[in-house]
This record gives structure tokens, C-alpha cells and sequence, in this order.
């Protein structure tokens, strides 16, 4: 070994720069220990040799081959000259699975692990040095893989034989963002980016449910690193997925009969295996949040009052912390223990990355058609849901026949990695098809009237409603109260008394949209704009002339616009909202979302600390009296009151937390259990006959196993739309009947729109669709069509058909002009009209 005297105590591996042929792929893995190849005459072809960080069995295995600093010393401070000699070197350790296993590795521990954000850190700057090391390296590593899968691929079984293929995950391969995806590799051609990990994934699928644990196991513990997840290996496991369906959505067979396009979706082993990659990316995902989940020690299982076994909180993490913070430790008193608050909900999976970082964002471009995908969901996957460690648990990924299992083969069963753009879609298509369902129920007693010399009933095929701007409410209630559940399956026809128009859809958008703004109107009784916050929240005392039945109306004219695809109402209703209907747990971000004073005064609660050393139990006792002496509580409180939003309106009483709780101070030992029931107070229970009102009416119309796959955020999503307007992307989408996409008066056109206050873009948004929110996936899904009505001399406003979302504008002679016409049309217009 050259070096020091120190350095030439290590033993030293020799790499050949090149494979010799005939000689075993593994003979430098195998070498026993103490046994190094000395020098470049032992061995030909020439070798390099490469000074080892960590001493011989410090790692597993019987040999040390390349670290991290070493590879950043060899291949970025070097001359040039020696430069390519080293990346031979390395790509050579690429080559040997066996060699790469014990490879960088952190120097100096019992327990070989990779130090994969030093590794990607140096192979990105490599690549990014030398434009043609990244196919070199890519090259090398295809060659190490086919080495693993020519193997006994059902003995890769352990963490030290599946570290090569956390290494090759981190081989830089993306590709720039404006290149086309690469084309299928062809028999006996080079080896493209993506082969390489399709390569992986075909190699992942084969392997036994032990080595997919084990490699997702290796790859939360040792690539755990946020930054190494998220920046590297996700994003390239993710474009591989996103490039086969992109390949897929090509393919001439996908504009065939239904069923053979369901059966030939089923037949694309690369896109699958892509998916699966990438649900075992997930699990590792939430593994590693797992290991890095902090341990409370003082957490005490307890039994609350209902008789639920809880941590002694609400809410699962969230509120253990408050309990852990509150010092409610095994050698305090019993007290606490029965003022645990019950859990209430189900905790989500906690994950290291966000859920964006894995979603195909190629299913919202429309590569798959959501009819496709619906049957897909429904024949193979049985409307059910597959977890990311189900993936990886699954015994067999394949059968005699070498065929995926059919529930697999669905991306709405993998509900992680999918849009909610595309869930959208999907969910429309179901809607639609409900609609028909229900509409061919009355198809055939109206063909035998009409057969029999009568006339059919147009009505009896929707559900009809007619209602007046000027009492809206009341009409509305009246009919939806007369109506049978199977009225509100059919599709929504609205009309306006006394208005002119053929509903196809706006004047049924028009409806919702001026209907939510007086339902959840303070006004109205049923909901009330909380303080701080703006958002709108259940009241806990009814309005005048209020029942509880009311709230089911809301819920199923909130389930009504979901059914009937409407963009989404402009109702500001919170978060913690569609938590409770899909049944999950709410956090304290929750309660400072909707009421943000209240969750302030809790941290202050429980922030508070008192003056001497609780250590002992007459401090303790200290703490107790000086707790209560500054803040005098006791477990009682007022509902959140209307407050500003109705200023007629009485406070309501306070009312006790638990037993005896207007008698009953807080104390220091107990603070953790007061926020925790404070919360429950304040979200669940205070609300609680006011929300099962809603969430009855809600399922009675939006029952469907389709949004089990939604989370609460993207029911958020599809219910409220989108309320920033990205005028931008509503150009995008847009299309010409007259014009050209960038003729100078239709660039005016969208500079004077872009001009607009946010207000004045609401109000064109509704003139021009019938609805002033954005739908989930995005403006540019609206497809605004613009057509050429008219030239100067022209006094005519623009005039929208909003069944359409078509703008009729005519060309006028001047920006100004444009710009004041428009502003006239979208200000002063109201109801419909036919012409």
C-alpha cells in the first residue's frame, strides 16, 4: 500500500480495471480473511490500487473495498490524467454486486451501513463533471445487475447481499425535464437510463417476500435520509413509472374495446413492476418515519372514562406529547388517569416524505383513460385498497403462469400514488354511470306509456328543480325534503323561475354557487364564521326556525354537487371537517386551523412552567397550587360562541369536561389531560349531534367504495375546488373559434384578464363557467373556449354560454375598450337568458 507507514499497516484491495474473462464474477468477494492481493503482478489484467478507510472485519464481509471519501478523493481532486483510470475502477465495483455489497459503507463502525447521502452527493458531482461518466456508470451497474439476476435471485434474503441495489437506486439517471422518455430497449441494444431500473424492478418482483422486507428495511435504516429519498431514488423510481404509463397511454390498443383494454393493461409487466418499485419506495418511506418517531417514556397506557385504552390523549402523537409535557409520568397521582379524553378516529401512517412526492403525476396528463381505470378498480382490485406494506408482505408477486396478481394491476387500488386530479376523474366516470343506472330504471314504464299512445315525462329521467332567486333556501329545502333517495341519483336539472335557459349544466353550477353562499351564511343559523380564523364551523346552539334535520340537507346538497361533478362550492369550511367524515384523527394544527386563539391559550398552558423543581413530590404540590393560582381553571367551557359574525346572539353556557368538572381545578400534573379534552371539546363533542346529521346526509348520496381511496385533503379538494385562480393555467387550457392562440388582440385579451383583482377574476370565472372556484385538477381542465362574436362598429358585451364554458367576444378596436367591456359584462350580469 502506498502512504504512510500507518497506511501500510491496512490491507489494501487490488481492482482490476477491467473484467478478465473467465474469471469468476466473485472472486474478489470471496477472498478468506487476511487474503489481499499485494501488488499488480499477482493478477492480470493491470490493477489499481485503492487504500481502504476501515479496518478488515469492521464490515461483514472479509475484504473493504471503496468508501466515500475515498471515491470523492480519487474522482474529484485528482489530476485529470488519473482520472478515467479511477472511474474505470469504480465502474468495475459496479460490475461486482459482491464487491459493492461492503462498499460505501461509514468507516469505522461494527455494522456495515451506507452512507448513501455521501455517495449521491459524489456521484452527482461526478455526472454533473463528466457528461460521459453517467452512461459509464450506468453501463457498469446494468452489468452488476445481471449478474443478481442471473443468480439464485430466492436466496436474496439479507440486508449484505441487497446493498448493490441501493447503490445502483442512487446512480444519478434523470432525465431533463423537457427531454422526451427514452424508448424501450430493444434486444441486444445499449442500455438506456431507464433499463437500468426497470431492471431493478423486473429483479424486485422475483424476489421472495423476505428479500422485499429486507431491501425496504435496508433502505429506511441506511438511505433513510430525507434528502437521499426524496431527491434522488424516489424521484428516479418515479419517473420510470411516469415514463411507462406515458409509453402506455401510446399504444394503439388503448383506443380498442373496453375489455381488451382492460386485458391488455393487465399484460404490461413493466409498468406494474415500475408501480410496485415504487409502493416498496413508500413503505420505506413510512419506515423510516417509524425509526425516527421519537419514544416517550413517560407515556402510560390509561383507561379513559368510556372505557378505551388510550395513551392518556385524543389523538395519538400529537397529544402524547402534550401528555408528555404535562409530566404525567408513572409516580404521579391516579387523578390523570381518569381524565384521559378517549381516542377518537383512526392515525394515518406517518410518512418521511409528503404524499406528493410519490403520486404519477402522468395519470393527470390523461395517458390512461379513467373509464379504463374505473374498470380496473372494479374487476380487478374489487374496489380495494392496497396498503404499501401489503406490497411488500405479498408471498408471491406472480403466478405459475408468470402473471402479476390481478388486484395489483390498478392504479386507484394503489390510492398513494395517484392524484387526486385523476381520482376525480375516476370518481366522475362512476358518477355518471350511477346516473344512467338510475335513469334506465324509469326508461322502460315510460317506453309503454309512449307505446300505448302517451306522452313521456322529460322530468322523470332527472331530478328537477325549481327555484327562485328570491327564496332560494326555502325552496330548495322544500324539495329535497319531498324528494326519494332514488330522485337524488338521477342527474340535476335546475331552473331559475321566471329565467330563460336550458340547463346543461351552468345554470345547475349557477345554482350551487349562489345557493352555498346563503346556506352557510351566518344568517341562515346553521353555521358561524369563527374568530380568527374566517373559517365557517357548525353552530352549537340552532338558529331561529332551525332543527338538527338541517344539517342532513347540508349534508346531501354538499353531497349533490360532489355527485353531480360540480368544480366545487366557495364555502371556507375547515380541515378538520373532512378528517371526521373519512374518520381520522384530528391534531392540534387542526384546532389552530379553526380556532386559533384557543389553540394559542393551550400552548400556553402548556408551555408554562413553574418557579421551583418539580422533583419531588412537594413540589409537585407546589407546582399544583402555583398552576392554579395563575391560570383558575377548571374542567369547563364555552362553546366557541358566533361572536362578531352574530352579534345578537347569546353565549352559550359552559359545560363541564368531565365528572364533576365545574368543581374540579386544573392542576399542573393535569394540564395535558385538559388540553386534550379541550380539543375533543372543541372539535367533537360540542358539534357532535350537528355533525352526524351532516355526515348521514353526505353518505346518503356519496356512497360509494370511491372515496375510501380519497384522504381527507383531497375530499377537501374535490368538495371546495381550487380558491387561488391561476389565470395561467386557464390559459393553457384554452382554445380558439376566430382567433389564434398568440395574435396580438387575444395576448391583450389575457393581459387584461391577468390584470384583474382576485374579486373581478372570481366574478369572470362564474360569468364565463357558472362557478367562481377552480375544480380540483386545475383551471386548464375548465377548457375555456373563446369564439370570435363580431367586429367593430359593435356595441355587444361578451356573452358566455356557461353549459359550455364558452366566451363569445367580439374584436374590438382597442385594449381600453376590450377591458371596459369585459368589466361591464362580468359586473352587471345576472340570471339567464335564451337567444
Amino acid at each position: 500500500a502506498a502512504g504512510s507507514s500507518r497506511a501500510a499497516a491496512i490491507p489494501t484491495v487490488a481492482v482490476p480495471l477491467r473484467a478478465k474473462e473467465g474469471r469468476d464474477s466473485r472472486d474478489l468477494g470471496e477472498l478468506e480473511d487476511g487474503q489481499v492481493v499485494a501488488s499488480a503482478q499477482a493478477v492480470s489484467p493491470p490493477f489499481v490500487l485503492l487504500r481502504p478507510i476501515v479496518q478488515p472485519g469492521a464490515a461483514p464481509c472479509p475484504f473493504v473495498a471503496l468508501s466515500v471519501p475515498r471515491l470523492t478523493s480519487l474522482l474529484t481532486v485528482t489530476p485529470t490524467a488519473s482520472h478515467d483510470e479511477h472511474l474505470q475502477a469504480l465502474c468495475l465495483a459496479l460490475a461486482r454486486p459482491s464487491v459493492l455489497n461492503a462498499s460505501f459503507c461509514y468507516p469505522g463502525l461494527r455494522t456495515a451501513r451506507l452512507d448513501a447521502a455521501g455517495l449521491c452527493r459524489t456521484l452527482a458531482v461526478v455526472c454533473a463533471r463528466d457528461e460521459a461518466a453517467g452512461p459509464r456508470l450506468l453501463s457498469a451497474a446494468a452489468e452488476g445487475l445481471a449478474l443478481l439476476s442471473d443468480g439464485s435471485v430466492e436466496d436474496l434474503v439479507q440486508r449484505d447481499q441487497l446493498r448493490a441495489l441501493a447503490i445502483y437506486l442512487c446512480i444519478p439517471a434523470r432525465r431533463p425535464p423537457s427531454a422526451p422518455p427514452p424508448p424501450p430497449p430493444t434486444a441486444g441494444g445499449a442500455r438506456a437510463p431507464r433499463s437500468l431500473l426497470a431492471g431493478i424492478a423486473h429483479l424486485v418482483m422475483r424476489m421472495p417476500a423476505a428479500g422485499r422486507i429486507a431491501l425496504r428495511d435496508l433502505l429506511a435504516d441506511e438511505c433513510g435520509d430525507m434528502r437521499v429519498l426524496r431527491d434522488f431514488i424516489v424521484p428516479h423510481v418515479r419517473t420510470l413509472a411516469d415514463d411507462a404509463i406515458r409509453n402506455t397511454g401510446q399504444q394503439p390498443w388503448l383506443a380498442g374495446a373496453l375489455w381488451e383494454v382492460v386485458n391488455q393493461l393487465q399484460l404490461q409487466r413493466p409498468l406494474w413492476e415500475a408501480v410496485l418499485l415504487l409502493q416498496i419506495l413508500a413503505s420505506a418511506s413510512e419506515e423510516a418515519a417509524r425509526l425516527l418517531r421519537p419514544v416517550d417514556a413517560n407515556a402510560s397506557v390509561v383507561s379513559s372514562p368510556s372505557g378505551d385504552v388510550s395513551l392518556g390523549n385524543s389523538s395519538g402523537m400529537e397529544d402524547a406529547k402534550e401528555a408528555g409535557r404535562a409530566g404525567e409520568g408513572p409516580n404521579e397521582s391516579t387523578s390523570s388517569v381518569s381524565l384521559a379524553a378517549p381516542v377518537i378516529g383512526q392515525a394515518r401512517t406517518a410518512s418521511l416524505l409528503d404524499a406528493s412526492a410519490f403520486q404519477l403525476f402522468s395519470l393527470a396528463e390523461g395517458f390512461i383513460p379513467p373509464e379504463v381505470e374505473f374498470w380496473l378498480f372494479q374487476e380487478h382490485a374489487q374496489f380495494r385498497q392496497i396498503t404499501p406494506g401489503e406490497v411488500v408482505d405479498e408471498p408471491w408477486w406472480s403466478d405459475a403462469a408468470s402473471m402479476l396478481p390481478r388486484r395489483f394491476c390498478s392504479f386507484m387500488a394503489h390510492a398513494n400514488l395517484v392524484p387526486v386530479a385523476f381520482k376525480q376523474r375516476v370518481l366522475q366516470v362512476e358518477n355518471v354511470l350511477r346516473q344512467r343506472l338510475s335513469q334506465e330504471q324509469v326508461l322502460w314504464p315510460q317506453a309503454e306509456m309512449v307505446l300505448s299512445g302517451g306522452r313521456a315525462d322529460p322530468s322523470a329521467f332527472y331530478f328537477m328543480l325549481s327555484v327562485s332567486r328570491t327564496d332560494l333556501l326555502r325552496a330548495t329545502f322544500a324539495q329535497m325534503y319531498s324528494a326519494s333517495p332514488v330522485d337524488l341519483r338521477r342527474p340535476l336539472r335546475v331552473e331559475f323561475v321566471g329565467e330563460e335557459a336550458v340547463d346543461e349544466g351552468g345554470v345547475m353550477r349557477e345554482f350551487f354557487r349562489v345557493l352555498s353562499s346563503e346556506l352557510f351564511a351566518p344568517e341562515a343559523g346553521l353555521f358561524f364564521e369563527a374568530e380568527g380564523s374566517r373559517r365557517l364551523w357548525f353552530s352549537p346552539t340552532l338558529g331561529p326556525g332551525r332543527q338538527l334535520e338541517d344539517y342532513w340537507m347540508v349534508g346531501v346538497i354538499v353531497a349533490l354537487a360532489v355527485y353531480n361533478n360540480h368544480p366545487g362550492l366557495d364555502v371556507p369550511l375547515p380541515s378538520v371537517l373532512f378528517k371526521k367524515l373519512k374518520g381520522e384523527q384530528t391534531t392540534n394544527e387542526d384546532l389552530a386551523q379553526l380556532f386559533p386563539d384557543h389553540a394559542r391559550s393551550l400552548e400556553a398552558i402548556l408551555a408554562w412552567t413553574p418557579s421551583e423543581p418539580t422533583d419531588t413530590e412537594a413540589g409537585r404540590q407546589a407546582a399544583d397550587r402555583e398552576f392554579a393560582d395563575t391560570f383558575c381553571l377548571s374542567f369547563c367551557l364555552s362553546p366557541p360562541s358566533p361572536g362578531s359574525s352574530q352579534p345578537n346572539a347569546s353565549p352559550p353556557p359552559e359545560q363541564p369536561l368531565c365528572q364533576d368538572g365545574e368543581d374540579r381545578p386544573v392542576l399542573f400534573r393535569d394540564r395535558g389531560c385538559f388540553a386534550a379534552r379541550a380539543r375533543q371539546f372543541l372539535l367533537h363533542t360540542s358539534v357532535q349531534p350537528q355533525f352526524e346529521s351532516f355526515a348521514r346526509g353526505f353518505r346518503h348520496v356519496c356512497n360509494s367504495p370511491l372515496f375510501d381511496v380519497l384522504r381527507p385533503e383531497e375530499l377537501e379538494a374535490i368538495v371546495a375546488g381550487q380558491t387561488d385562480l391561476d389565470f395561467s393555467s386557464l390559459r393553457q387550457g384554452a382554445q380558439y373559434e376566430g382567433f389564434t392562440p398568440n395574435e396580438p388582440y387575444i395576448e391583450s385579451f389575457w393581459q387584461v384578464l391577468e390584470g384583474f383583482a382576485m374579486p373581478r377574476k372570481r366574478r369572470f370565472l362564474a360569468f364565463c363557467t357558472g362557478s367562481d372556484v377552480a375544480p380540483a385538477q386545475g383551471l386548464q381542465d375548465l377548457r375555456l373556449l373563446v369564439q370570435r362574436h363580431g367586429e367593430e362598429p359593435t356595441s355587444r358585451l361578451p356573452v358566455a354560454h356557461t353549459c359550455f364554458n364558452l366566451l363569445l367576444l367580439p374584436r374590438y378596436s382597442s385594449t381600453e375598450k376590450l377591458r371596459a367591456m369585459l368589466v361591464t359584462a362580468v359586473e352587471w350580469t345576472e340570471g339567464f337568458g335564451l337567444q
